[in-house]
């Protein structure tokens, strides 16, 4: 029928259609004036801080390897909860405190 596109039993009309582009775009124009704003030096505090995550996450990638990683994680998966449980009321007096701060 008119104004309609079907592919393999999909049926979307052009109005259909246009709706999800210009979500898409909506959301692509997000991201890119999030990117802008981070990476711009418009707020030199928070490049900063950017740069300097980014300098220690590549600091620390070149001295991890994937299977290392996931050896740390397994660990982490069944050493942590543990940890927590033991020390359950110590650590949620002092996330309050954290959060009290914040």
């Amino acid at each position: 029928s008119k104004g309609q596109t079907e592919y393999v039993g999909f049926r979307l009309s052009e109005e259909e259609a246009q709706r999800m582009t210009g979500e898409i775009v909506r959301r692509f124009n997000t991201v890119a004036n999030a990117h802008r704003h981070l990476f711009a030096g418009a707020n030199v505090r928070l490049t900063i801080k950017v740069a300097s995550v980014l300098f220690l996450l590549a600091k620390f990638g070149s001295f991890l390897s994937m299977w290392r990683i996931i050896t740390l994680g397994f660990i982490a998966a069944f050493t942590l909860p543990v940890a927590y449980a033991k020390n359950k009321q110590h650590l949620d007096l002092q996330m309050s405190a954290a959060q009290a701060e914040v």
